[in-house]
């Protein structure tokens, strides 16, 4: 009888069952593995794309917007119509202004390296006669906010369009022995020789203001003060931040015209925004009128002379805005007839002569600060001789008292004869 193996039965069946289950195999990854070469090439290009989106979201500038070409025929009929225009409302008088050709001592010009289109402007440009009647400016002479008109007929104002702020005689010319002439051909602060200024801050050493310059290199319209560094163009004060101004203005950032400087509109449009402003009489445009402060003193910005004169020139028959904007610079070929009969034949200079006198009364001799109407500070301006006897008088009357805060820069302007400097013809 054959022998049964028990354990080969059970080994038999688990060979059986083992046959049946799925032979066991090593996985292997589908993906090929990448050159570790070419991962280093793909971090890199993702790290210098991520660079390259960060550089122009936050740190890219577009180049900046290249004015026109400086032109010394359109910026001269813009100046002569500004001219024109004050001689017209009566500012200067009929024979205030004169006309090419002029002689400047060219020589002088060339040996300061002028810039040509500077030294052609300086020869095509109008200038104001002194020492004339028949405009109320008289012995005043602003052009805007205490700057004078320039004369580059006279030596000293060619030096000066070198430093129309008075820089030199204000900050360095107790620290050198060279002269005025000597410091105006070689001083770290001059303007550039492709500048030219239109008006002068008057008043010398003490003189606050704005001095308006042209830069004939990039065709650009700085108002330049004495107050600080930066772009003092009123059309900029309606954007409140830098962002919000538009990039066509955008100019380099530094340079002469100071760090603050970013923004400027181009000659041609800034000269034609003005005599817009001053024909409509704006606040701050009215002929004569002086540098103010918000920042320090608001209760007098603007003067409040400057309403008197803007409703005698209306109470006058000074023409519309819009009549003024047609004539200035017509919308068609046919030249506009001059809106000018009503005014023209108003008694306003002889009204305005009256009121002039008033302000002068009224206020010290800058325009700026009111005579004061409390007796302590009446009495130290009597001491000092500063006051006339109608002034004297008006300021211990009963009219009406031109508000100031004696307690703020106003009260302290009074101490240090700040008015001093202005009213006169002394360029220094």
């Amino acid at each position: 009888m054959a022998k049964i193996s028990i354990a080969k039965i059970l080994g038999s069946d688990r060979d059986q069952d083992a046959a049946l289950l799925p032979t066991p195999t090593t996985w292997t990854s589908r993906v090929t593995r990448l050159p570790r070469r070419t991962l280093y090439f793909l971090i890199a290009a993702v790290l210098l794309i991520q660079s390259l989106i960060t550089y122009r979201l936050f740190f890219y500038e577009p180049p900046l917007t290249i004015a026109p070409p400086y032109n010394v025929a359109e910026t001269v009929g813009l100046i002569t119509k500004w001219y024109e225009l004050l001689q017209d409302m009566k500012y200067l008088g009929p024979d205030e202004i004169s006309y090419p050709p002029h002689d400047i001592n060219i020589t002088l010009a060339q040996h300061m390296s002028l810039n040509p289109l500077v030294i052609e402007t300086m020869q095509q440009m109008p200038y104001i006669n002194r020492n004339t009647e028949g405009g109320w400016m008289g012995e005043r002479d602003i052009l805007y906010r205490d700057s004078r008109f320039v004369d580059y007929r006279n030596k000293e104002d060619l030096y000066l369009s070198r430093d129309p702020l008075g820089h030199w005689i204000i900050y360095n010319a107790k620290y050198t022995n060279n002269t005025f002439e000597e410091a105006m051909l070689d001083f770290d602060e001059l303007f550039p020789k492709s500048a030219i200024p239109i008006s002068i801050v008057r008043g010398g050493m003490w003189g606050t203001g704005d001095a308006i310059v042209l830069d004939t290199a990039t065709n650009r319209f700085h108002v330049i003060s004495t107050q600080g560094d930066g772009n003092r163009d009123y059309f900029f004060q309606r954007y409140e931040t830098r962002d919000e101004t538009p990039r066509e203005y955008k100019v380099k950032r530094g340079g002469w015209y100071g760090p603050g400087i970013q923004y400027a509109r181009t000659i041609p449009d800034a000269l034609e925004d003005f005599i817009l402003k001053t024909s409509s009489l704006d606040e701050g445009f009215v002929p004569g009128g002086v540098y103010t402060e918000k920042t320090y003193t608001p209760e007098l910005c603007p003067p409040r002379w400057e309403g008197w004169v803007r409703d005698l020139y209306q109470k006058s028959g000074w023409p519309s805005v819009e009549v003024m904007k047609d004539y200035l610079f017509p919308r068609n070929i046919t030249t506009p007839s001059r809106p000018f009969d009503v005014f023209g034949s108003s008694n306003f200079l002889e009204e305005m002569n009256k009121l002039k006198h008033n302000i002068s009364v009224r206020y010290m001799p800058d325009w700026y600060l009111p005579v004061p109407r409390v007796e302590e500070y009446i009495q130290r301006l009597e001491n000092w001789y500063d006051l006339t006897p109608e002034q004297i008088e008006y300021a211990r009357s009963d009219e009406e008292e031109v508000p100031v805060n004696l307690k703020g820069w106003a009260g302290n302007y009074y101490g240090t004869k700040h008015w001093e400097v202005y009213g006169r013809g002394d360029w220094r």
